[in-house]
């Protein structure tokens, strides 16, 4: 082979291995020089186990949590508690988030994938995104990403996915990160229950269950009522009726409940107090039977025509131990002396007397075990709702519709007199019915017929 066959073969091969090069690269989808390719992490730099705060941006609101000293925080709430199994549940499902595919499509394109960031200019609501962006210590940027629109089409045999189980054109979202420039992630993981309102991520543990004993209501306009059980599951009564009062237990169920398990839906902050309206709100308190004083006052309507049932609402709360029960009352009605059997001798005797005071015993300290145990969860109770002290809440009607009824609205109804009534003092008869008497029959009047003359 002469030189200048060998510089032609040597031509062609180097052709070939820059075009085999070639398709590689392009098989990878491969962007920024290279470094990602299906299957790869979508956001690299992501440290789960140093983020300090995510900041989550949609068309329905911002969010930023941060993390304390050893809780997460709503920042836009004050510092208000976080959800940290949901806070925890994106900051791994983001860091584990591989590409299946990428996809050409520059910025002018994002639209279609719903991959714009809230407050692009000329962006329509169903063209944007949600934008989540981590950072560490000092404010280190960590990543940040952009979730569109789901995806699902039909599968192609033809286009097998190096996921096991997972063919192109199954359901999963388009993704999008600053650095990957023209290129949109296709990955297979849904964000459905990915949220950007504050209330969104609200830690939702609150005031537990309590079995109400009274309900004392003032308004601002100096309507007032109490309502009370003597013992638990016993029917509501009205302190101090005025004459001519009687409760409706029927109305005033959701009076005596009020606080029973309670439950909210958001945080004011408190920058915000103002629009509360607690200064001339409805003063409430509640006593249960474990305990429990609740003071509360119930302010403003929230959310004017379009949600006006729900309202503001703050409280705190008191603990008085009750006093030891008088455990012999009890231990008597539970165990009875036992019956002596006929012909029981002395050494019977004292042996049957001997079982009553050993079960009498044991009997006295489950009662003093289960009073200790229930002073101590009663504490413990204490010590987690004095931390939602102080703070306003947005509560639904269900938690205090029953303390805003009037007095008049607890009462029965007067029964109204019929117009037609007799006068006081005098009887209502029927009119007396004529009976002909015995054998006669009662007939109509004849008519009397007048014939024409001639007819």
């Amino acid at each position: 082979m002469n030189s200048k066959s060998l510089g032609i073969l040597v031509g062609i091969l180097a052709v070939v291995i820059v075009g085999v090069l070639a398709i590689n690269f392009m098989n990878k989808g491969s962007i920024e020089g290279g470094s990602k390719e299906a299957g790869s992490k979508v956001l690299e730099g992501l440290d789960p186990d140093n983020v300090k705060s995510i900041t989550i941006e949609g068309k329905d609101g911002a969010t930023t949590l941060e993390l304390g000293e050893s809780k997460w925080k709503v920042r836009d709430r004050d510092g208000y508690p976080a959800k940290f199994s949901e806070v925890r549940d994106v900051i791994w499902k983001i860091w584990e988030l591989a590409i299946v595919e990428g996809i050409t499509a520059g910025p002018s394109t994002h639209g279609r994938f719903h991959l714009l960031k809230p407050g692009s200019d000329g962006a329509d609501e169903d063209e944007v995104g949600t934008v989540v962006s981590f950072k560490g210590e000092g404010d280190k940027d960590m990543g940040t990403i952009v979730i569109g629109k789901d995806f699902e089409g039909a599968p192609k045999d033809d286009a097998p996915s190096p996921f096991p189980g997972f063919q192109m054109g199954e359901k999963g979202t388009y993704v999008w990160t600053p650095t990957a420039k023209d290129t949109v992630w296709r990955v297979k993981e849904d964000f459905m229950s990915l949220k950007s309102k504050p209330a969104d991520w609200l830690d939702k543990d609150f005031v537990k269950g309590n079995t109400v004993k009274s309900v004392s209501v003032t308004h601002p306009d100096g309507d007032t009522w109490k309502v009370f059980r003597e013992t638990k599951g016993g029917t509501l009564a009205l302190m101090d009726p005025k004459e001519g009062e009687e409760l409706d237990t029927t109305k005033a169920s959701a009076s005596g409940n009020v606080f029973a398990s309670p439950r909210f839906q958001d945080v004011l902050p408190a920058a915000e107090k103002d629009k509360a309206g607690l200064d001339a709100g409805v003063k409430v308190t509640v006593e249960t039977f474990e305990g429990f004083t609740y003071d509360i006052t119930i302010g403003n309507e929230v959310g004017g025509e379009t949600n006006p049932t729900d309202r503001y609402m703050s409280f705190t709360v008191a603990y008085q131990q009750p006093e030891e029960p008088n455990y012999e009352v009890e231990i008597a009605a539970n165990i009875p002396p036992s019956t002596a059997p006929e012909g029981e001798t002395d050494e019977d005797k004292k042996k049957r007397e001997d079982e009553d005071q050993s079960k009498r015993d044991a009997e006295r300290k489950r009662l003093e075990d289960s009073f200790k145990a229930d002073v101590e969860d009663a504490k413990k109770k204490l010590a987690l709702e004095k931390g939602f002290e102080g703070k306003i809440y947005v509560v639904s009607s269900s938690t205090v519709t029953g303390a805003l009824k009037k007095r008049s609205e607890l009462l029965k109804e007067e029964k109204k007199e019929d117009a037609d009534a007799a006068p006081e003092g005098a009887s209502v008869v029927t009119p007396p019915v004529m009976v002909p008497p015995a054998g006669a029959s009662a007939v109509t009047p004849p008519v009397r017929v007048e014939i024409p003359s001639g007819e």
